[in-house]
């Protein structure tokens, strides 16, 4: 058995002074609500982004906060206020500990797709994801 090198120990050392020092920040009510806001927006951007949205970060950003409107993206523009309507929804069903339920996902689902696309309980054709072009 090979002993662990010095710089990997280092590194392993400065991870776990890392972990410590986050585990004793305090996690104030106003913290922990900007960074439920910063996952949703994240998530929102990349879940919208595999269904081929083109809005970049800094623009689902603008939308989520009421500033941004681009000519020309408007399907855009709702899909992601949708998605990020739905997550803020599956926050709280999921604090109030509901259960998941076939109509929860309804629900959920017709959040996210509220007059972006044809909301039908069960998809009835193939979907393909990507960037356009690359298929």
């Amino acid at each position: 058995m090979s002993a662990i090198s010095s710089p990997f120990r280092k590194a392993l050392m400065s991870i776990e002074a890392d972990r410590q020092a986050i585990t004793e920040l305090p996690l104030t009510p106003g913290l922990l609500q900007s960074l439920r806001e910063s996952a949703r927006l994240h998530s929102t951007h990349y879940s919208t982004q595999i269904e081929c949205n083109r809005l970049t970060e800094t623009q689902v950003r603008e939308v989520i906060e009421g500033g941004g409107h681009f000519p020309g993206r408007e399907r855009d523009e709702y899909e992601v206020k949708n998605n990020f309507k739905a997550l803020g929804f599956v926050e709280t069903e999921a604090r109030a500990n509901v259960s998941i339920t076939e109509t929860l996902i309804r629900k959920i689902h017709g959040l996210a797709f509220d007059g972006v696309a044809k909301v039908n309980p069960y998809r009835d054709g193939q979907n393909v994801s990507g960037r356009k072009g690359q298929w």
